[in-house]
């Protein structure tokens, strides 16, 4: 073999052999890159951030300790919080933070919440069938980035209305409270019950909840007895300054809420808020773990509470029979 076919051989096996050493190396640096952009992908997903789109303390704190317990404490995950009041454009700052679930409260933040956002949502509602409103295509298999725990209670307002007239036996007329923008459905359900008692209701529809107060002073000017405040979050906001309103004017107040009368109500029968908020918990835990979140069935409140508040009775001069007293699951003094 010549000198010439030779070198070329030499040649050609040596640029064969620097290409495959470049492309391993090329290989394994990409290789290594990439492994890098998974770890670092793994260590900010390793504490995900869970956004409470609420703004009582009390009722995220069910969240977190439910976490907690279900193996999520403060070093495995960020939980985020709306601000005071936590109206919309608190919700659109909380969304801003790269969140990886949000648990909303209340129909208006859960539909302006998947308008915007690609993430889970875990509803928490007390006033819409969420099949009707579109936020599911059914309860057994959601089907989309939406589920959590929804209230299907149109007989609520029937055992509360029975309730209250244990104690006020003459109860003829009452004012029916709820939120204009979401109350429709139970307000619909709450004039049902009040004809099917053969009573007559007057509609007080709330549409700005911070008029409450001053409203109020219609209501025995309207001949009502009796006050039923309906659900919604802006309502439970300002339960306080309703269940005041209505105690200045003597007007005994009732409510689904069940911290209505925790808040100087004269007494509430509903589902436990905290119950609902803890629940809640579950599904961030399995969303986290890997399910989608159309494929955990919406669930219905388990646990239902009648609070009576004592001093509120002594003071509007009505008193707790002792049938009602011997179900209520809690007695305010």
């Amino acid at each position: 073999m010549s000198a010439e076919r030779e070198l070329c051989i030499f040649c050609s096996d040596w640029l064969r052999d620097a290409w495959m050493l470049n492309r391993r190396t090329a290989l394994l640096g990409a290789a290594g890159t990439m492994g890098l952009q998974v770890k670092a992908f793994a260590q900010a997903r390793a504490r995900p951030r869970v956004g409470f789109a609420n703004a009582d303390p009390a009722l995220s704190a069910a969240v977190a300790d439910e976490l907690r317990r279900l193996g999520w404490p403060p070093e495995r995950i960020e939980l985020l919080q709306a601000g005071p009041g936590a109206p919309i454009d608190e919700l659109d700052a909380l969304l801003a933070r790269q969140l990886d679930i949000l648990v909303a409260p209340g129909a208006l933040r859960i539909r302006h919440a998947a308008a915007r956002t690609s993430i889970p949502i875990v509803g928490i509602d007390l006033e819409s069938d969420p099949v009707e409103s579109g936020f599911v295509r059914s309860l057994g298999r959601p089907g989309g980035k939406i589920t959590g725990i929804w209230l299907d209670g149109p007989e609520l307002a029937g055992k509360l209305i029975q309730q209250i007239r244990e104690i006020i036996p003459g109860l003829r007329r009452l004012t029916i409270l709820y939120d204009s923008r979401v109350g429709l459905p139970q307000f619909a359900a709450a004039q049902a019950a009040v004809l099917r008692e053969g009573l007559e209701s007057v509609p007080f529809p709330l549409v700005d909840p911070r008029e409450a107060g001053g409203l109020l002073t219609l209501a025995p000017a309207l001949g009502s007895e009796a006050l039923i405040v309906l659900t919604s979050p802006a309502v439970y906001v300002i339960r306080k300054e309703i269940a005041a309103a209505a105690l200045a004017r003597g007007i005994p107040s009732v409510s689904i809420l069940t911290d209505f009368a925790r808040a100087g109500g004269l007494m509430a029968y509903g589902p436990s808020l905290r119950a609902m908020f803890r629940r809640s918990a579950t599904y961030v835990d399995r969303i986290l773990r890997g399910q989608a979140p159309g494929d955990l069935p919406v669930e219905r409140p388990d646990t239902f509470e009648l609070v009576l508040n004592r001093t509120t009775a002594d003071r509007l001069g009505l008193v707790l029979t002792p049938a009602i007293v011997a179900r209520a699951d809690e007695i305010i003094e």
